[in-house]
């Protein structure tokens, strides 16, 4: 009889175990369809852009009502987004308990813009390629005069086919946005990423060597600006970032 009971023992554990996780499968396949049918879009939110009203937006994006949430195609939705709206980036559809779809994004109008052939091609500080245009960019935007790029398409991010160019250019227009300088920049040069030059203002002609000690360079920058006045056109050299060489023209 000892013996019995001990095969038994065994057998019994198993079948305990089996009807314990056929249980919880049940479970989750209920709860699924359960999601499916209960967990739905119900409303569809976003705010307006600058350039785009919040209905063009949610035309693009097609969301249907009663769509089961976890179904959502969010990638596709946020990728045509980003084709029909240039401007507008860090898209993201957000999926709520309660039914509510919420449209998320930033915007950038790009503060800089390059041309290549016959395009023009305008591009944030984070080098996104926003638009590409048959006719010049606005004029408050820096013309970048870059070699090497080895894709520009839009959607995507400038790159060139040397990586430490691009490195050197997101320094540049980083430091530049943080100084609060970029709107006094008109032109930025970036064929020799060891002696990068910018036209400030359309008065200097700043030689900024390579993109090392950026903030400590714009800061001197700023401060050989203002001792000079506003009247001043010249050639300032800071490739060095502790002496500044200025060269002045009537």
């Amino acid at each position: 009889m000892e013996e019995e009971w001990l095969e038994e023992a065994p057998k019994k554990s198993i079948l305990k175990i089996c009807l314990t996780v056929s249980g919880i499968l049940a479970a989750l396949v209920l709860a699924f369809f359960g999601a499916t049918k209960w967990l739905v879009v119900r409303e569809v939110i976003t705010e307006n852009a600058t350039l785009y009203t919040a209905e063009e937006i949610l035309s693009v994006c097609a969301i249907e009502e009663g769509t089961p949430l976890v179904s959502l195609p969010v990638g596709e939705i946020s990728e045509r987004i980003s084709k029909s709206f240039p401007y507008l980036i860090h898209i993201e559809i957000k999926r709520h308990l309660s039914g509510r779809v919420s449209v998320e994004y930033e915007e950038s109008f790009g503060e800089v813009y390059l041309k290549l052939g016959d395009d023009y091609f305008v591009v944030d500080r984070e080098l996104n390629v926003l638009i590409k245009e048959k006719k010049p960019a606005v004029s408050d935007r820096i013309l970048l005069v870059a070699s090497d790029i080895s894709e520009s398409v839009v959607g995507k991010k400038l790159s060139f086919f040397d990586e430490n160019r691009e490195e050197s250019l997101e320094t540049v227009l980083k430091n530049l946005f943080e100084a609060d300088m970029l709107n006094s920049v008109i032109s930025l040069d970036v064929r020799d990423k060891f002696q990068i030059t910018a036209n400030f203002e359309d008065r200097f002609e700043i030689l900024l060597g390579d993109s090392s000690e950026m903030s400590l360079k714009l800061a001197m920058i700023r401060e050989v600006m203002e001792d000079l006045g506003p009247e001043k056109k010249g050639k300032i050299d800071i490739s060095d970032a502790n002496t500044a060489y200025v060269k002045l023209v009537e």
